[in-house]
C-alpha cells in the first residue's frame, strides 16, 4: 500500500487491518517520493498487486483478499 502519513483514508484503511498492517508491505510516500513518482501514485492510499493491478482509495478487506489469495480468519 502507498500513502502518506497525513492522509486519513490512509488511516482508515490501517484501522480496518488493525494489528495485521504489520504483515502489509507499506510504502509512505513522504519519505519515499521518487519511488512513488516512479510507481505512478498520484492519490492514496493506493494498493500495487504482483499482477500489476493496482486499487485506488479505500477497500475492503474481502476485496483485497481477493485480489491477493490471502485468506480472512
Amino acid at each position: 500500500m502507498y500513502g502518506a502519513y497525513w492522509c486519513g483514508h490512509c488511516k482508515n484503511q490501517k484501522k480496518l487491518f488493525g494489528s495485521s498492517f504489520a504483515k502489509v508491505e507499506y510504502v509512505e510516500c513522504t519519505e519515499e517520493t521518487q519511488r512513488c513518482t516512479d510507481e505512478g501514485i498520484k492519490g492514496y492510499p493506493t494498493w500495487k498487486f504482483v499482477d500489476g493491478s493496482s486499487l485506488n482509495g479505500v477497500q475492503a478487506l474481502a476485496s483485497l483478499a481477493q485480489k491477493t489469495g490471502c485468506l480472512l480468519s
